[in-house]
């Protein structure tokens, strides 16, 4: 019985000394994966809103308020913080701001324990996402932009990007709500960059910057752990790269047995989706043979003619064109190569002008159509005639007495009683929300859904029991065991990603 005593007593205190470490060692690799998720998620967002809105984190303009911020819209002109959360997160909660947020016992108010100097969350919006990461920002985070190639450092973070800092706690109101630290051999700092040696994920709490078309950390120990994460999943250049907005790796494809991988801010005329693979010099060739010089700033060229070169980033995101001799910058608002001109006008690279007015918004004219823009470039809308046109949804459109929408072709939406918009086209009756986006068609009585792709050119399918899309026009795009879709006509048979995008001919 002794014998017995001390052997148990040997293993209670063998547990007492390894089971918290243990536990310990898990929740980091938790935080850790959770962090690295969710920073995936805010770049993904980012994207979601440029590709649909032409705004991302560089392009918002307006302070986020408490009172508005659960009905703030882009689609509604609200180009806030709040605003590309609502329109982009299809599951997400507004908790209110800092030090009002409900937390859990022993805490009836959410609050995180800070350690770097500077870094302040007072006053921050905060957002629950679907895995129950919370996320917090200034309500001024606003025009939060970085020079293309430009690393974060401690000068941007307090000047240019001081109001774009935030933060992911990836355990939610659970404790315990603690920023991630250096090791006691470095100092923790809003300087991302400097030397930090961090062992475990010690906290659930990691400092990020929000720019242009992705979120960084914003805190050496932040850097550290997001590294390691990269490296334990086995990245290659782990922390080199700052500006991907796809961290969990591209897409692959196979086709025509080469394999290809998925550049999500390719652009240029869209039809071949972005898909490209590496040859042996480091350039990208794309599915449609074209190459994409990679230059030794890590950025890729295409030779259009000898008088026209488009530039790109490391993802393929269009950067602006040189022609004849003169560059164009890449304007994602407008979706066009523009630069300005000595009299404060802007020039696109086919010539088109627009002219800036007294109020400083800038306006194009085409033939009897006048064209109004915002001071970013942003299209509000149309003049025609005595007619001025709002642009919604990438539609002109001006709104009736009867609170039905017509636009500049006098093709009629019409006000449902749930806040829709229908308009009908003989057999077709369109089907819109109440921003007058897409949603859908019926078509002798069976109802396709809405489904866009990165060239422009969308569709309206609906998907039968064995997974293929059919078109509302009658094509039938069958699904592969790989995922792919092909569709055969009477030119030949044509293959398609799951999002629609054309890969090639297969015959």
């Amino acid at each position: 019985m002794a014998e017995l005593l001390i052997t148990i007593g040997i293993i209670g205190v063998v547990a007492a000394l390894t089971i918290p470490m243990l536990a310990n060692n898990a929740n980091s690799k938790k935080f850790a994966s959770q962090y690295k998720k969710t920073l995936s998620s805010l770049a993904q967002a980012s994207l979601m809103s440029q590709a649909r809105y032409y705004i991302d984190y560089s392009n918002l303009s307006e302070d986020s308020s408490d009172e508005s911020c659960r009905s703030d819209a882009l689609s509604s002109g609200n180009n806030s913080m709040c605003g590309l959360f609502n329109n982009v997160f299809s599951a997400k909660s507004y908790k209110g701001t800092y030090g009002n947020v409900s937390g859990i016992l022993p805490l009836s108010k959410y609050s995180i324990q800070t350690t770097s100097q500077g870094f302040n969350p007072d006053g921050f919006m905060i957002y629950s996402l679907s895995d129950g990461a919370i996320v917090g920002f200034n309500p001024s985070a606003k025009g939060c932009s970085l020079e293309e190639g430009t690393r974060v450092n401690n000068e941007a973070i307090t000047g240019s990007l001081a109001n774009c800092v935030g933060f992911i706690d990836v355990n939610g109101v659970s404790l315990p709500n603690r920023e991630v630290t250096c090791d006691t051999s470095s100092e923790t700092s809003l300087s991302p960059n400097t030397a930090c040696s961090v062992q475990k994920a010690n906290g659930d709490v990691f400092p990020v910057v929000f720019h242009n078309g992705t979120v960084e950390p914003a805190t050496n120990a932040a850097r550290a752990i997001l590294n390691a994460a990269r490296s334990s999943a086995g990245e290659a250049g782990a922390g080199d790269d700052t500006t991907s907005a796809q961290p969990e790796g591209r897409k692959k494809i196979t086709y025509n047995d080469q394999e290809y991988e998925l550049y999500s801010g390719y652009s240029y005329g869209g039809k071949f989706g972005g898909y490209f693979y590496e040859d042996e010099n480091g350039n990208l060739i794309g599915i449609d043979g074209k190459t994409y010089t990679k230059r030794d700033d890590g950025k890729y060229e295409w030779k259009y003619s000898s008088s026209e070169t488009y530039l790109y980033d490391s993802d393929m995101n269009p950067l602006g064109v040189t022609k004849n001799g003169q560059w164009y910058d890449y304007n994602n608002n407008l979706g066009a190569n523009v630069r300005e001109n000595v009299n404060g006008n802007y020039v696109d690279s086919n010539g088109k002008t627009y002219t800036k007015r007294d109020d400083g918004k800038y306006e194009r004219t085409d033939g009897s159509y006048t064209y109004l823009y915002d001071s970013d470039l942003n299209t509000l809308g149309m003049q025609s005639g005595n007619n001025f046109y709002d642009y919604k949804a990438g539609k002109y459109v001006r709104q009736l007495d009867s609170g039905n929408y017509m636009d500049y072709d006098w093709k009629t939406y019409t006000k449902r009683d749930d806040g829709k918009y229908e308009r009908t086209d003989g057999k077709y009756t369109y089907l819109y929300d109440s921003d007058l986006k897409d949603l859908g068609v019926t078509k002798n009585g069976q109802w396709y859904d809405y489904k866009t792709r990165q060239s422009g050119i969308n569709y309206y399918v609906r998907q039968d029991d064995n997974g293929n899309y059919i078109k509302s026009s009658g094509e039938v795009y069958t699904k592969r065991e790989d995922g792919l879709y092909v569709m055969t006509d009477a030119w030949g048979t044509y293959l398609y990603d799951e999002d629609m995008r054309y890969i090639g001919q297969l015959n």
